[in-house]
């Protein structure tokens, strides 16, 4: 693939860099908060610059989404709740909302100018990794203490599986197969270990995608040697994942009971009280929704589900405006190049979707979410970077040929 060296778009990158690299590493109040101002700054500039490109179908999309919450928020109140310890403001969902259009364009914007290359982005995601790492452990560490009484009540969990789930793609861009596997492995031991569902059966659903590219949508002839390395690689997981899941107690019961009341974390109740009140609410409420923060008032808590929040906050509206999002990135993925950054993309999209249904990306963000929207942004980059640079040669060919 050619790229062209982009001044600009390199002095971009090395920014955003910094800003992920801080927010990363400093876990301070005050450097959180210059980090997000820089961001926002940097966003808005950014998208400044790529002005004539946002007509694009997708970043179209990502820009109504926040479009439609800024209106929300705007004719909306701030409101107290006592277990978020405090005022839920309409200012910090807004702003967690924006940042995943800038963690996505940003990406998009330094990748489709060619400043951004695939031994950047293992070095950055690597920082991820052991960000994860050290969260993971200390949340662990955290609860370690009070297991016996968290076990009992059925609500231990390690939210940061998720974030280990999010980084799955990044074994597509893993050459080596050594490391590719033990990166693919270690991400799915930790994401068990979680025992977080919703991030069990994102990281499955993407193993599916893997192994499926792998055996049949691999360059040349489908071997026996091929068939019989990825059938060993697939039991060696599953026995792996099994081993675990059934000698951890806590981990069967968790997976195994999900419908069960007792360890359902209170979803069902959310979802029932948030449904109820929208259905037996005015056809107005229903077709454009009840305000924000209609989901805390109504059932205690967040949805904890991104088209239920929509639903909840914007009604019927809202919801053809969120799934018009991945709409958008199904026509794209139609159309486009069967290549490893075709692979990523949809990947992190998959994720992202699957996602959606239990647990929120667009409006309540987290750590474990930055890098489902940065690989989004680099593969679809790529794709637009290789559509252009297809485009000139076969211009370069005419031109030569006249």
């Amino acid at each position: 693939m050619i790229k062209v060296l982009d001044k600009r778009a390199q002095k971009i990158k090395l920014l955003y860099f910094f800003i992920l690299l801080s927010s990363i590493l400093i876990q301070v109040q005050i450097v959180e908060q210059l980090t997000s101002g820089l961001e926002l700054l940097l966003g808005g500039y950014v998208l400044f610059l790529m002005r004539n490109e946002i007509n694009r179908p997708i970043i179209m999309a990502f820009l109504l989404i926040n479009l439609v919450l800024f209106v929300y928020c705007a004719i909306g109140e701030d409101f107290y709740n006592s277990e978020f310890g405090g005022m839920i403001t309409r200012k910090l969902i807004l702003l967690n909302n924006i940042r995943i259009t800038i963690y996505f364009t940003v990406f998009y914007y330094i990748t489709k100018r060619g400043a951004l290359s695939d031994k950047e982005i293992l070095i950055i995601f690597m920082f991820f990794f052991v960000k994860f790492l050290y969260d993971y452990t200390q949340n662990a560490l955290v609860v370690s203490a009070e297991r016996a009484k968290e076990v009992a009540s059925g609500e231990y969990t390690n939210n940061i599986g998720y974030g280990f789930a999010s980084i799955l793609p990044l074994t597509l861009l893993l050459k080596k197969t050594i490391l590719k596997y033990s990166f693919f492995f270690a991400c799915i031991f930790l994401v068990v270990f979680s025992a977080k569902r919703g991030a069990m059966l994102v990281s499955f659903v993407f193993a599916c995608y893997f192994f499926y590219n792998h055996l049949f949508k691999g360059k040349g002839r489908l071997g026996l040697k091929h068939i019989l390395a990825s059938t060993i690689i697939i039991g060696v997981v599953v026995y792996i994942v099994n081993l675990v899941i059934s000698s951890n107690e806590y981990i069967y019961i968790k997976l195994f009971a999900t419908f069960e009341d007792h360890y359902s974390s209170g979803r069902d109740e959310i979802s029932s009280a948030i449904v109820n009140h929208m259905f037996d609410g005015s056809f107005f409420n229903l077709l454009f929704g009840d305000g924000f923060g209609t989901s805390v008032k109504v059932a205690g808590n967040f949805a904890h589900n991104d088209w239920l929040e929509v639903f909840s906050m914007a009604g019927i509206f809202g919801l053809l405006i969120y799934a018009n999002l991945y709409f958008k990135i199904y026509q794209f993925i139609k159309i486009n190049y069967n290549d490893v950054y075709k692979q990523l993309f949809l990947s992190s999209c998959i994720i992202c979707f699957v996602r959606s249904f239990f647990s929120m990306s667009f409006f309540v963000v987290d750590s474990t979410v930055v890098p489902m929207f940065l690989l989004m942004g680099y593969g679809y980059g790529n794709l637009l970077l290789k559509g252009k640079n297809i485009s000139n040669c076969r211009y370069q060919i005419r031109q030569s040929a006249c």
